[in-house]
């Protein structure tokens, strides 16, 4: 009952944002899918139903004060900052992602997102936990090559160019996630330092049909065969990229959602010729026990999980055994 009493509470504060808060309230009710939300300016934003909850809760909070002229504003740090709704929903993570940003004081500009120096067409979840928790500091890539397996919109490698990598080749098979890696290379104007590859990577040549979901998805979606339609994207094997680009093999990044798996276990002899293995593993994905691939690192290199704290802090509930990073460096 307390927690109905607390729903109906904020239900009722949202007159205060909203024009039409007695039928947004009824049609959430009726579990329509689309909530149009209009504001005291009498502009119209839609969103779906859970965008609808997150508003309010956030209202309720004090984190969002108004919308406007198809805009929210977010009041963070003692200030306010309007964002496009457009612009918020594009993003992974969303609503929480844009807070986030704003808290660590990257700013929306109208075109681009900034910080100092650096810029992202969009902002997403994954920059911040680059940027601000410094999920990859552990790794040495000075004066390195880096190889980055599900590179996203390039928050990895425009974070490895910056720690001093000479080259990056930044590895991206959604073409959405592709188009806004190649954009946030250029706007950086790291093109002498990143190489943008469209193509997925696995232990054989040829093509893979994946599936088609939208490109705030692609970095929690493993890419593999699928069974609809979907984007036809090329697949190369790890060894013909390090060989086409003639690289020198000292940091291999991989964050693809459970090809980690694949690589290590049915194309190790690429992956060993890396000096430096930092990845993600997704076992929730494979059904494969992590320390499977442990058992065949350890021949070679010396592995340790890292970034314990950002994943504790960020899901009470986080099982080790299902995700986790791993880093490892081959003994001498």
């Amino acid at each position: 009952m307390s927690n109905y009493i607390k729903r109906a509470k904020i239900a009722i504060k949202s007159r205060k944002l909203l024009k039409n808060w007695t039928i947004c309230i009824l049609k959430y009710a009726l579990k329509n899918h689309e909530m149009p939300l209009k504001c005291k300016d009498n502009s119209v934003i839609k969103v779906s139903r859970d965008e609808f909850v997150k508003i309010l809760s956030l209202y309720d909070e004090g984190k969002i004060i108004n919308c406007s002229n198809n805009s929210i504003g977010f009041y963070v740090n003692g200030n306010t900052y309007w964002i496009p709704v457009d612009e918020i929903l594009i993003a992974s993570g969303e609503f929480d992602s844009v807070l986030k940003a704003l808290y660590y004081n990257w700013r929306y500009n109208g075109k681009y997102w900034e910080k100092g120096n650096i810029k992202f067409k969009h902002i997403h979840s994954e920059i911040i936990e680059t940027f601000e928790d410094e999920a990859y500091g552990y790794v040495d890539v000075k004066n390195k090559s880096v190889v980055d397996i599900g590179a996203f919109v390039g928050d990895t490698a425009i974070y490895f160019a910056i720690k001093g990598a000479k080259k990056v080749i930044a590895i991206e098979p959604h073409p959405g996630a592709y188009e806004e890696l190649a954009e946030n290379i250029r706007i950086n104007g790291l093109e002498g330092k990143i190489v943008p590859l469209s193509i997925a990577v696995g232990d054989k040549e040829g093509y893979i049909v994946i599936s088609n979901v939208e490109t705030k998805q692609a970095p929690v979606t493993l890419f593999k065969e699928s069974e609809g339609n979907g984007i036809k994207v090329k697949m190369q094997t790890l060894s013909n990229v390090i060989k086409m680009h003639n690289l020198e093999t000292d940091v291999l990044k991989m964050d693809c959602e459970g090809c980690e798996y694949n690589l290590i276990l049915n194309d190790y002899e690429a992956v060993s010729k890396f000096d430096q293995l930092a990845f993600e593993y997704h076992a929730y994905n494979t059904g494969i026990s992590i320390y499977k691939l442990v058992q065949s690192l350890e021949r070679e290199y010396n592995c340790e999980f890292v970034d314990e704290r950002i994943y504790r802090r960020n899901d009470p509930n986080w099982d080790k055994s299902k995700i986790g990073m791993l880093h490892c460096v081959k003994r001498k």
